[in-house]
């Protein structure tokens, strides 16, 4: 697993159209897991950030 770049609103990536999910495999479940391996690797301080642009 690996920690990931954390995007914020406004960066340009967001608003790029997604590939559509047609199946789960090997690599949604590595992506998936990386994501909740990077946000249980943030700092308090960087969740309530977080909260604040939800």
């Amino acid at each position: 697993m690996a920690l990931r770049k954390i995007v914020i609103e406004g960066d340009d990536i967001l608003n790029t159209p997604c590939k559509k999910v047609e199946k789960f495999d090997s690599r949604l479940a590595t992506l998936l897991d990386d994501m909740i391996e990077t946000l249980k690797d943030l700092p308090l301080h960087r969740w309530h950030s977080l909260k604040e642009l939800l």
